[in-house]
């Protein structure tokens, strides 16, 4: 395993969709978030609160996708990513949530 911040996470996952097939895209969403999610779901301080939420939300807006069957393009995903990293509050008001990811992912 492997450990990142939000950020860095969100950046990570954006340069990673590149390599990603529209077919490829939510059920890769799906695998990481069954690690991640049990993560940020144990992450209950206040200080963690909003960053853990818009995470959160990224996975739920994925899922919520994903129950239309629909394929979801490069660019619409990529454009979700964007706006979920830039919910995360910068320094100094940053949680600095940490998250573990398989060391493949990277």
């Amino acid at each position: 395993m492997t450990t990142l911040e939000l950020k860095p996470f969100f950046d990570l996952l954006y340069q990673k969709s590149k390599e990603w097939a529209p077919e490829t895209i939510i059920p890769n969403i799906k695998e990481l978030s069954n690690i991640i999610v049990p993560q940020l779901e144990r992450l209950t301080e206040g200080k963690f609160r909003h960053d853990r939420n818009e995470a959160l939300g990224f996975f739920d807006a994925i899922a919520q996708f994903s129950s239309t069957g629909l394929l979801l393009s490069l660019e619409h995903f990529q454009s979700l990513i964007k706006n979920y990293a830039q919910r995360i509050k910068p320094y100094p008001h940053y949680s600095g949530i940490k998250i573990e990811l398989p060391v493949e992912f990277k």
